[in-house]
């Protein structure tokens, strides 16, 4: 156990991969709360749709504008750019319309301009005819045309592969400032789906390579990562069902950092885990890519020690540096304890916290100092150490009787 322990809850340093891509993106639809999300953490925000009225005007749907409201109350103040996606529904009856085209560019640029917004994000995605793929390459001409002298970025968001890509035009997708790859949804999402990880490693190097093919440097690429995953009822796939990052974490308590693959009686759960998450924003800054985003930011549990918001955005690996402690110079007392216990102050500890079995964080220790532990219930909790570089370098058992 104490291994386990040792591997799951290593304290990271607090650099920002934010340091080394230009894009650390995040998506919160508009069916979500902003409560417990760190939108700090990201240096682009898009707030997840409004869509064309039939006429090029911007509407939201299902009564989502008080949410929209209270994104913007969230994110204000931050360093963070916050870009307006454009949804796909609908959008093809405007965009038929050379007039409804131009007044719908017009009408994007005011509402940045109302919102203090910082770009738009088209994401018109499935594109699979002639007429829809002209008139995708007249829009995005007509909203280049209408914030060309202003400060407003403009983004264009795709998939990978040729399952729908070669309907959109090099000429329409060199309009957007950079490219976002959605590289997720790779299986489980249709009846004859394959069984298997929905975003591996290897789809995020097969859109490299298409991109690139493409055309398109890796300095006009944003690539996607996934805070979810896919549940396949057993090894025969077929269609699955998305299950969030953190529904996944409840689910299986012990999972570890390099999981990606947790199977138990209730079915096969494909995600991307803590390190997969890294390794590829790390090979996204080592290979000179534009930046990384992701889909969505109210999927992970940003209080778990796992917490793919973590990985993201705090450099480091998730291992620990064990080092030769002698285990009895961490003592609690007394052990097993009751309403209080303390730990004696150690040389060379920094930090000491209190987890419970499952990982979180419960108290921050001060040594020396009865600690109040009479609203915990009986059971097993853990002590960690950490020294003055954040490394973790011991845990002990906590019995409360």
């Amino acid at each position: 156990m104490k291994k386990l322990l040792l591997a799951v809850l290593a304290v990271l340093s607090m650099n920002t991969y934010a340091q080394d891509l230009d894009v650390v993106g995040g998506y919160f639809p508009y069916w979500r709360s902003t409560q417990n999300i760190k939108f700090e953490n990201y240096n682009y925000l898009y707030y997840a749709f409004v869509y064309a009225t039939p006429n090029g005007g911007v509407e939201f749907i299902n009564n989502s504008e008080p949410n929209f409201q209270t994104f913007l109350s969230a994110t204000n103040g931050l360093d963070s750019k916050r870009i307006i996606s454009v949804g796909g529904t609908n959008i093809e009856v405007m965009a038929n319309d050379p007039a409804a085209r131009v007044k719908f560019a017009d009408s994007l640029r005011l509402f940045c301009r109302k919102h203090d917004l910082d770009g738009i994000d088209m994401d018109w995605e499935a594109i699979n005819n002639t007429t829809d793929r002209d008139n995708f390459t007249s829009l995005v001409k007509e909203i280049r045309n209408n914030i060309d002298s202003t400060d407003l970025e403009f983004v264009i968001t795709v998939g990978f592969g040729n399952y729908w890509l070669q309907w959109y035009e090099n000429d329409a997708l060199d309009q957007a400032d950079f490219l976002q790859i959605m590289i997720y949804d790779q299986t489980g999402t249709w009846a004859g789906s394959p069984y298997g990880s929905h975003a591996s490693m290897d789809h995020f190097k097969a859109a490299e390579t298409y991109w690139v093919g493409r055309g398109y440097p890796r300095s006009k690429l944003a690539m996607g990562l996934p805070y979810y995953g896919y549940k396949f009822q057993d090894a025969t796939g077929g269609l699955a069902e998305a299950v969030t990052y953190a529904d996944i974490m409840q689910q299986f308590p012990n999972a570890l950092p390099s999981d990606n693959l947790l199977i138990d009686g209730t079915g096969h759960y494909f995600f991307n885990g803590a390190d997969l998450i890294q390794e590829k924003t790390q090979y996204a800054i080592d290979n000179g890519f534009k930046g990384v985003f992701v889909w969505e930011l109210a999927q992970d549990d940003y209080n778990h020690p796992l917490s793919l918001d973590r990985a993201l955005t705090t450099t480091g690996t998730l291992t620990v540096i064990e080092g030769d402690y002698n285990k009895e110079q961490f003592v609690i007392s007394p052990n097993p304890a009751n309403d209080y216990f303390n730990v004696k102050s150690i040389e060379g500890v920094e930090s000491i916290i209190l987890l419970d079995v499952n990982g979180r964080m419960l108290k921050n220790i001060t040594p020396n100092i009865n600690i109040d532990i009479s609203e915990l219930a009986k059971g097993i909790y853990f002590v960690n150490y950490s020294n003055k570089k954040n490394q973790l370098i011991g845990t002990e058992k906590l019995v409360i009787k």
